[in-house]
């Protein structure tokens, strides 16, 4: 064997031990990749992902959007019956805004007997035949539930509730303590007539449609009880009604000045949250809600809420937005980009807007 055939056959075998180790190496790595983690649903994101279940709020979101002012803004022109609102107040006034925005905030009416009753209930059969048999001794409340449970809000489109039994029958428990909360709460919404005759309306079908929403929200994220969310709903939208009665009676200590549009519907904007917090303290509701309500006062990142807290947050903009389309003044387009640049995407096709009712 010649030289030149060795130095072939030693080039050869070289090439055949490298690709051979290469192999090996290779193989070698793969089995090190560790392996899929299998994990309970219940305990992961993957929770998240089944059908129906938007996904979460992006962190970093901020509370505050130009959008959702713009709208605000817009409800409360037509809440308070005016073309457009002042940028500068005559002296006087700008006096008792400040004035205003000093006076401590506290309900105007008591809070309701059953309200705390209710939220504890849950959907124990037991409780909830307690809380109607309460509500059989008190006819006037008894109707106000049945009226509130017919509303087609709840899906009922049929005739009238004529016994609790038929309308815990036709909506389930859920729906139906939603309808005693309406009812326990609407009472609380009574404001003067005048001088803002729409104030009133605007308010409860704002109250209305949050809570409706806020509830959705809760039912359809899975963490949090849809009733608690209902009934913050409600007590948020309370705030408004708080605030307003508050700037009501002390322009009526103060003979000399008629009441302002441009005051009161900027005062509301400003201290709503706040006041919808101390009504929650001082009617000693449940902690939760009162926490709920504490972060959107301190306009927290709705994405570092709370459960409450963000269906409480995403009620709100569905709501508002629910009352400006039966106006006809809302931009659906605009809308459907606040609710993007939110994480709430989906959100507006899980809810429908409860039907305009006369209430």
């Amino acid at each position: 064997m010649s030289n030149d055939d060795m130095l072939i056959r030693v080039l050869l075998l070289l090439a055949v031990s490298l690709v051979a180790i290469a192999f090996a190496w290779r193989a070698r790595l793969y089995n090190r990749r560790p392996a899929p983690v299998t994990r309970s649903v219940a305990g992961t994101g993957v929770a998240r992902q089944r059908e129906g279940v938007p996904p979460p709020i992006p962190p970093g979101t901020p509370f505050r959007d130009p959008m959702a002012e713009s709208m605000l803004h817009e409800l409360n022109r037509r809440a308070f019956g005016v073309a457009r609102f002042a940028h500068a107040l005559p002296d006087e006034h700008e006096t008792m805004l400040d004035t205003l925005r000093r006076a401590p905030l506290a309900p105007f009416t008591p809070a309701p007997a059953l309200l705390v009753p209710l939220l504890a209930a849950g959907s124990e059969d037991a409780a909830l035949h307690g809380l109607l048999d309460t509500l059989r001794r008190d006819p006037p409340l008894a109707a106000a539930v049945l009226e509130s449970a017919a509303d087609p809000a709840f899906g009922h489109a049929g005739e009238p509730f004529a016994e609790l039994e038929d309308a815990l029958a036709a909506l389930g428990a859920t729906a139906l303590r939603a309808a005693i909360a309406n009812a326990l709460l609407r009472p609380a919404f009574a404001v003067p007539a005048q001088p803002f005759t729409d104030f009133a309306t605007t308010a409860w079908r704002l109250a209305l449609q949050s809570a409706l929403a806020a509830a959705a929200s809760a039912r359809t994220a899975g963490s949090c009880a849809p009733v608690a969310a209902h009934v913050l709903g409600l007590v948020h939208a309370l705030g408004a009604v708080t605030v307003f009665r508050l700037a009501l009676a002390q322009y009526q200590a103060t003979p000399a000045l008629a009441p302002r549009a441009d005051v009161v519907a900027r005062l509301v904007t400003e201290r709503a949250d706040a006041a919808a917090h101390a009504v929650a303290v001082a009617w000693n509701l449940p902690a939760g809600l009162r926490s709920a309500l504490a972060e959107h006062s301190a306009q927290r990142e709705p994405g570092a809420m709370s459960p409450l807290g963000r269906a409480l947050y995403a009620g709100r903009l569905l709501g508002l937005a629910a009352v400006l389309r039966e106006h006809d003044a809302l931009d659906d387009d605009a809308f459907g980009e606040l609710l993007a640049r939110k994480g709430l995407a989906t959100a507006r096709g899980q809810w429908p807007a409860a039907p305009q009712v006369a209430r």
